[in-house]
C-alpha cells in the first residue's frame, strides 16, 4: 500500500528528459498532457473520497504513466488497469468470500495496465477507434 517516492519521482524526471529527442517516446507536450490527465484522474478521486478510495501515491503513478505513455495511451492504460483490477477484485471477493470493504492496492493494476499498454496500446487504440 506504499509507493516508493525515491524510485517514482526520479523516474518521472527521467521520463520527461527522455521525451526530448529520444525515439519511441511521446513528444514532450504529449507527455505533459498525459501526466496532467493521470494526476487529474486520480486527484478528482482523491478529493471526492477524501483519500478513502486511493492514496497520493496513485497520483504520482498516474503522472509517471502519462509521462511515459503520452495523453492518448494513458487513457488506454487507465482503462486496462481498472478493468483488470475489477476482475481480480471480484475474484478475490468471490473466492475468499471477503466483504466489499476489503482494501486492494491499486498500484499493481496500474503497473499491469501500463505494461500492457506499452506493448499493445497502439493496436488496442486503433481497434477501438475503428469501431
Amino acid at each position: 500500500m506504499e509507493v516508493a517516492d525515491e524510485i517514482l519521482l526520479p523516474a518521472i524526471v527521467i521520463g520527461l528528459i527522455a521525451t526530448i529527442g529520444y525515439p519511441f517516446t511521446p513528444h514532450i507536450i504529449d507527455s505533459l498532457l498525459g501526466a496532467g490527465i493521470g494526476i487529474s484522474f486520480f486527484g478528482v478521486q482523491y478529493l471526492v473520497s477524501k483519500g478513502k478510495w486511493i492514496g497520493l501515491g496513485d497520483l504520482r503513478i498516474g503522472a509517471f504513466m502519462g509521462v511515459i505513455l503520452g495523453w492518448q495511451l494513458v487513457l488506454v492504460a487507465l482503462f486496462i488497469s481498472y478493468f483488470v483490477g475489477s476482475i481480480i477484485s471480484i475474484g478475490i471477493i468471490i473466492h475468499k468470500k471477503k466483504a466489499f470493504g476489503v482494501r486492494v492496492p491499486l498500484a499493481p493494476f496500474l503497473v499491469t495496465g501500463t505494461i500492457i499498454t506499452m506493448f499493445y496500446g497502439e493496436k488496442l487504440l486503433t481497434m477501438y477507434l475503428a469501431i
